[in-house]
Formats: structure tokens, sequence, C-alpha cells
């Protein structure tokens, strides 16, 4: 997510400055004749090849908008891969249709670097001997995490999910929009929240992932129609649903690597009954165990197929009082404020940040 993130943030800084630049080329044009005479030579190659530059800025924009995305998605891939080991430590741990599935890609990946028909990265050795140490039990473990996101064709949303389906992760588009970071981009957009639209609308609205591989696709093969450039403005919209979009698919990763732990038992269950005050403020008994600010609440909700809530504890209180850490004791009553809406029925766990 940080590369990505750094690509667009180079994006935004490129445009901007291309968009200062035309003001500047605009006002030494607009000076009187006797003002700029010294000025012309470079100003008139300037000038004559404007629309050049515009369609250069273009095609650049979109191609880098395609190439983080594309680099987003293998690199989130094998860090999930990464996480998976760093919570299961041992190959049989892992969910049965996971350990068959990065078995048989695992010997697909052996295929395709044979055949030259992927670029090599790893070398045909290192990646027998990563399958063998997983299929024998030999620890630390190591997964062939490329092998996850091989690709035979572009990073259209199908291809997306099927890359994240190889990782037993579903991402349907309603569960994209519903996340956090999407929700406030749409709420910013003033588009309709998920809950108000039909299925259709809700694919509608992801058309974008598609659209920009498809203008990626046109201009990398000289077929793409230059006459009528996107100006900048709607490059920086396109960013911009981008980034919705990978931030939400972040968050569903992290999502599922939390609900991971949770079944490992890394995290410590809210026992009893949840009292909430307004729509962050949670109250539970603590009876045993340290908690403080920083580390993370999690919670479930009670609906089906709603994605957990989590985030760091912004304060503690104990009657009334701010607290950086508690201890817990018999009869201890504590209340955490998050940024997230919680709910009284929803089933909580703590996730220690140290």
């Amino acid at each position: 997510m940080t590369s990505f993130e750094a690509e667009l943030d180079r994006l935004q800084r490129f445009l901007d400055a291309s968009d200062a630049e035309d003001d500047l080329i605009a006002h030494l044009v607009g000076l009187p004749q006797v003002d700029r005479t010294a000025l012309t030579s470079m100003l008139h190659p300037i000038q004559a090849n404007s629309t050049v530059k515009r369609r250069q800025s273009y095609v650049s924009s979109i191609i880098v908008l395609y190439g983080a995305l594309e680099r987003y998605v293998e690199e989130a891939v094998a860090e999930y891969a990464t996480q998976l080991v760093d919570i299961h430590k041992e190959f049989a741990k892992l969910p049965e249709a996971l350990r068959e599935r990065h078995t048989r890609l695992s010997i697909d990946y052996l295929a395709s670097l044979k055949d030259g028909k992927i670029r090599e990265t790893e070398d045909l050795s290192s990646i027998v001997t990563t399958l063998h140490d997983c299929l024998s039990g030999k620890t630390p473990l190591r997964l062939n995490a490329r092998a996850f996101s091989l690709r035979s064709s572009n990073m259209k949303l199908s291809r997306i999910r099927e890359i994240v389906g190889n990782l037993d992760i579903k991402l349907n588009g309603r569960r994209l929009l519903s996340t956090p970071s999407y929700s406030r981009f749409l709420a910013q957009t003033s588009d309709a929240p998920p809950k108000d639209m039909q299925d259709s609308e809700v694919e509608s609205t992801l058309d974008h992932v598609d659209e920009l591989v498809t203008l990626r696709n046109d201009i990398a093969h000289g077929v793409a129609n230059l006459e009528a450039i996107e100006n900048r403005n709607i490059v920086r919209d396109r960013a911009a649903k981008l980034n919705a979009f990978v931030s939400a698919m972040n968050e569903i990763l992290n999502c599922e690597l939390i609900k991971c732990r949770i079944v490992m038992d890394e995290l410590k269950p809210v026992d009893g009954p949840v009292k909430v005050f307004g729509d962050n403020i949670a109250c539970f008994a603590w009876p045993t165990g340290r908690i403080a600010t920083g580390d993370i609440l999690v919670m479930q909700p009670a609906e089906n197929g709603s994605d957990l809530r989590h985030a760091p504890i912004e304060s503690i209180q104990v009657d009334k009082a701010d607290q950086e850490e508690v201890h817990g004791r018999d009869g201890l009553m504590i209340g955490v404020r998050v940024p997230f809406k919680v709910k009284f029925n929803g089933t909580f766990f703590v996730w220690a940040s140290e």
C-alpha cells in the first residue's frame, strides 16, 4: 500500500506542476510584446507543441496508474502470504483448501517459468525447495507467494478477484463499496451508499478499474483514440477512484488476517455484555490482563456477511478518569473510545499492540 500511495502522490505532484507550467506560459504569452521579445524563441516551440505535451502527459499518467494497480496487487498478495505464515507458523495449520491450491499453483508456476511464459524473478530450484519444505513440514515456513498472483492477462477486476480468490478471499462489489474507505469516498462524491444501490449499480461503480485497463491496453498497442485527451482533472478523478478501490481491497485483506488471528486465539475476547454510548464508546468488564491506548479493538458485527470493524483505541476511562493503560481486576469496568461505530450486539476482541 505504501508504494501505491507514493506512486499516486508523485502523479498528483506531476499534474500540479503541469497545471502551474500552463499558467506560467499563459502569463508570459499575455505580456506585452516588448516585454517578451527575449522569450519568443522559447515560447514558440512550447506553444506549437502544446497538444503533443498534453498527449504525452495523459499517456504517461494512464500508464503510471495502471502500473501502480498491478504492482499493488502483486505486492499485497505477497504480503498477505507472508502474514499467513507468521500467524499459522506451520504449513499443516493453514486451511486445507489453501494448502492444496498452493501446491497446484506452485506446479503451474514452475511450468510457466520453464516454458518462459513469465519473467524470471525466482529460479526453479528455489520454487521446488519451497514447495518441498511446505509438504514435508519444515520450519520456518515460507510460501511460493508469487504463485498466487500469476497472470496470463491484464489486471482487470475479474482477474484481481481470481487472484485474491486463490487466497480464499471473496472480493465482491458490495463488500468493496461497504468498506470504510470506499464508503467515505462515495460520501465525498455524493454517490448513493451501497445499501441503496442495486447490484448492477454496485458493479457499474467499479467499472473504472476495467476502463483504466482498457485505456492502458489501447495506448500500449497504439490503438488509443487520443484526439479527445482527458483533461488533468479527469485523470485526478481516475486516480481518486483507483485509490478508493485499492484502499478498500487493503482493508478487506487486513480483515481476513485479523479473522485468522482470532481463529488462532491471538486476540483476547471481551466476555460479558457490552454497553454502547453514542457511536464510538464501548464499555465492558476487564477482569484480567493489560489494555492500553493504541491496542486494537475489533468488533464482529452481528449482521451476517458484515466485515470486521477495527481500529486503535483512542482513549480509555475508568470511573470517568482517563487512563493510558489499565490492568484488569475483578469488578473493573472500562470505557474505550474508537473511531468506528460500535454496536452493543457485536462480538468484541482486543489485539494488544505490544
